[in-house]
C-alpha cells in the first residue's frame, strides 16, 4: 500500500490518522515525513470516545504545541473558513499538517457540516440522535423542490452546540 501511495499521481491528497495515547503517538513525525514525501497533507484527528472503548485520549493541542516548540512544524496559520482543522507547514519539508481537535479545541459553534449515511439518513451533527431520512422521502415520491425545502429548513435548525456529547454509533457507521 505504501508503494502505491508513493506512485500515486493525484493532487490534494489528505491522509488522516487518529492518535491514541500510548499506542501510536510515536508515529506522528514519521507520518508527517511520509505525507511530505508524497506531497500529501497529513491530518491528525483527536479520538472521540463515542463508544467508551477505553482507548486513551491524546490531546492533539498538546502534541501540536510540542511540535511547534521542537521547530518540527511552523506556528499556527489562520484556519480556512469553516474548517475543522488547524493547519501548519512542516519546517523541513514541503507538507502541510492539520490537526482536528474536537475534544481539546471544540469547533461546534463554527461547524457547517452535515453527513449523509449509506442508509440515506442525514445527520446535522456527529452527536445528533435525530436524523432526516432522505431515502424514505424519495421512496415516498416527494419531489425535488419539496425535498430541497425540507433540507434547507433542517439545515437551518442545526444547533451551534450539541444536545449532548455522547453517541451510540461508531464513526464508521456515522460516516466519519
Amino acid at each position: 500500500m505504501i508503494k502505491n501511495l508513493r506512485n500515486l499521481k493525484v493532487k490534494n491528497i489528505k491522509l488522516n490518522a487518529v492518535i491514541i495515547k500510548d499506542f501510536n503517538e510515536d508515529e506522528i513525525k514519521p507520518l508527517i515525513n511520509f505525507a511530505s514525501e508524497i506531497g500529501a497533507t497529513m491530518r491528525f484527528i483527536e479520538k472521540m470516545d463515542f463508544l467508551k472503548d477505553n482507548l486513551k485520549y491524546a490531546s492533539l493541542d498538546e502534541i501540536r504545541k510540542k511540535l511547534i516548540l521542537e521547530n518540527f512544524i511552523s506556528g499556527e496559520k489562520a484556519p480556512p473558513k469553516n474548517s475543522a482543522a488547524v493547519y501548519h507547514e512542516q519546517v523541513s519539508g514541503k507538507g502541510k499538517v492539520g490537526f482536528i481537535m474536537p475534544v481539546s479545541k471544540p469547533f461546534c459553534s463554527s461547524c457547517n457540516r452535515i453527513r449523509l449515511s449509506s442508509g440515506g439518513e442525514i445527520k446535522l451533527c456527529l452527536f445528533a440522535k435525530k436524523t432526516l431520512n432522505l431515502r424514505e422521502m424519495i421512496r415516498q415520491g416527494k419531489g425535488k423542490d419539496e425535498i430541497k425545502e425540507i433540507l434547507i429548513k433542517t439545515a437551518a435548525s442545526k444547533l451551534k452546540v450539541p444536545e449532548n456529547y455522547s453517541q451510540s454509533e461508531s464513526m464508521s457507521a456515522i460516516g466519519g
